[in-house]
């Protein structure tokens, strides 16, 4: 069953994202600018221009050292037992 869904996948993204579908599904709105274009500079920038790209580094780093530490510490009190319902 997961097989075949898998198979069946790239033919539905193909169907229902691909880039003809949308410039077509564009044109029967009547809209020429189909807005999914992502260029190489804007894949890291913040949506908010007032952030600056190094206090969002910060926060990033920040954030996973504390939840890496909280990970951490809930392995020790517990057991790496706790990994093993997630892995199944």
């Amino acid at each position: 069953m997961s097989l075949s869904q898998m198979g069946n996948e790239p033919e539905l993204v193909r169907q229902y994202e691909g880039p003809l579908n949308r410039k077509s599904r564009n044109r029967e709105n009547g809209d020429d600018d189909y807005g999914g274009v992502l260029y190489d500079d804007e894949i890291w920038k913040p949506c908010l221009k007032g952030i600056h790209l190094a206090w969002l580094m910060i926060y990033r780093i920040f954030a996973f050292f504390v939840l890496l530490i909280l990970i951490t510490l809930n392995a020790i009190v517990d057991g790496g037992g706790i990994f093993y319902y997630y892995t199944q």
